[in-house]
């Protein structure tokens, strides 16, 4: 009987339970494997021999050295002040974009990382609007004004509560102010004073409405130093009476463009004689609840300026008639008289009063607001009418997540829903000679109503 014979091992088939020798070839990673596969194609595909020559763009690609990563710093100064401002997230009016004060607490993380970052970040502070949220404190406008004073071209503190050593850093710093809204607040005459002397051949447009501390020496100030003012709201101060409104529209009544007086209640109708007299360029002019105004006095002020009058908000001035208003704004005012047109007043004759065919004639100050009710927590409409005081608040203050609507105008008429059910449309076309809009929800502003 042969004996078994154990059969050699192949060296191919080297014995699994023995240790591979110190020289032997492990096997290849499988990336490995594929990259030289990959590398194997391209030497193909671009024709490379088999005995390689270095000048050829392939090697040379590979000897060349990469460039540095690109930092962000390593971007142009514009582009730092893109990315500053979609960080800000600012809101919007138009093609502006505005920053309040969650834009200011959302970029301040970045700002603080580095001197290049803070630096963009104080140059984007152009158009401030520290009002909306309501937390403002002394010390945060002080700081604010003195970081980026010099870069502050727009101020809004509407309805801001601050005492008068933080309205004094404005004129300290902000020396290149064209635009500042103090309506609703405590200024007093010295801080008038001082931002006539350093800022008043750059600023345009003053809003002190509801400043009922200022007294007609501010008052007479701001026309004698603020020489290229074009907007002037004094809406509710009570130093407003015929002699200072005589003295400002001597001064700047060549630049003036756009006058509120509303709630002064010392105007009369030599002050509407003064302003036809001197406000050569008014396109604009709101003068509410004016209950000393007459028929006469409204005919005086639009035989000189009525022809080139846009915006002739006369609503409350119970002294006027229905048969005064009509034969003045038909001789003399062809604008306003046009939307009266456009709104088939004589069709309403006998419908409207004096009241409905005054804002008849502003189509431009109603909108249309889609908001959630507070109260009951439902989608509402509302038709909201403004004034030439509260439209740049109003426009701000409307991306806001709430809104207090009677702070900024007078809500026409409002139904729960998000479209206008037909007794609304029908009220707003026969007392205002409104026709609403298309119903598409994109066309409305979005707000919450408190």
């Amino acid at each position: 009987m042969t004996p078994f014979k154990q059969p050699a091992l192949s060296p191919l088939r080297p014995d699994p339970n023995s240790a591979p020798p110190l020289n032997a070839s492990l096997p290849r990673p499988r990336a490995l494997l594929c990259m030289t596969r990959f590398l194997v194609r391209k030497r193909k595909f671009l024709h490379i021999p088999h005995h390689p020559n270095y000048s050829h763009p392939y090697y040379t690609a590979l000897k060349r050295p990469r460039r540095p990563p690109m930092r962000l710093l390593d971007l142009p100064e514009d582009a730092l002040a893109l990315v500053m401002t979609h960080v800000m997230t600012p809101a919007r009016e138009g093609t502006r974009s505005i920053v309040t004060e969650d834009s200011l607490r959302a970029s301040l993380p970045l700002a603080q990382t580095c001197r290049a970052f803070y630096a963009v970040w104080r140059r984007c502070m152009t158009d401030l609007e520290l009002w909306v949220s309501g937390r403002l404190d002394d010390r945060g406008l002080t700081s604010i004004c003195a970081s980026s004073g010099r870069y502050i071209h727009r101020l809004g503190l509407r309805r801001s509560r601050l005492s008068l050593h933080a309205f004094r850093a404005i004129p300290r710093f902000c020396s290149q102010l064209r635009s500042l809204d103090l309506s609703h607040t405590s200024v007093t005459d010295d801080v008038i004073f001082s931002l006539a002397a350093r800022c008043g051949s750059k600023l345009q447009f003053l809003a002190l409405h509801g400043c009922t501390k200022l007294s007609s020496r501010a008052l007479r100030a701001i026309a004698d130093m603020c020489t290229h003012l074009r907007f002037l709201d004094v809406g509710r101060v009570p130093a407003v009476d015929d002699d200072t409104l005589a003295h400002i529209v001597r001064a700047r009544g060549a630049t003036l463009r756009t006058l509120v007086l509303s709630d002064c209640s010392k105007l009369s109708d030599a002050a509407m004689g003064h302003i036809g007299k001197h406000c050569s360029a008014l396109m604009s002019l709101t003068v509410r609840s004016l209950t000393s105004i007459t028929d006469r006095g409204l005919q005086t002020m639009c035989e000189h300026i009525g022809h080139h009058l846009q915006i002739l908000d006369l609503l409350d001035c119970t002294g006027l008639t229905m048969g005064g208003y009509f034969s003045t704004m038909e001789a003399h005012c062809p604008h306003v008289f046009r939307y009266l047109q456009e709104s088939n007043y004589v069709d309403h004759l006998g419908e409207r009063c004096l009241r409905d065919n005054i804002i008849a004639t502003m189509p431009g100050l109603i909108y249309r607001i889609s908001a959630t009710d507070a109260i009951r927590r439902l989608p509402a409409l509302y038709f909201l009418l403004l004034d030439e005081s509260t439209l740049r608040p109003f426009r701000v203050s409307v991306q806001s997540k709430s809104l207090n609507l009677s702070d900024f105008g007078t809500v026409l008429i409002s139904n729960f829903g998000k479209k206008p059910t037909p007794k609304t449309r029908n009220v707003l076309l026969s007392r205002f000679g409104y026709d609403s809009p298309c119903d598409s929800e994109s066309d409305d502003e979005s707000c919450a109503r408190e």
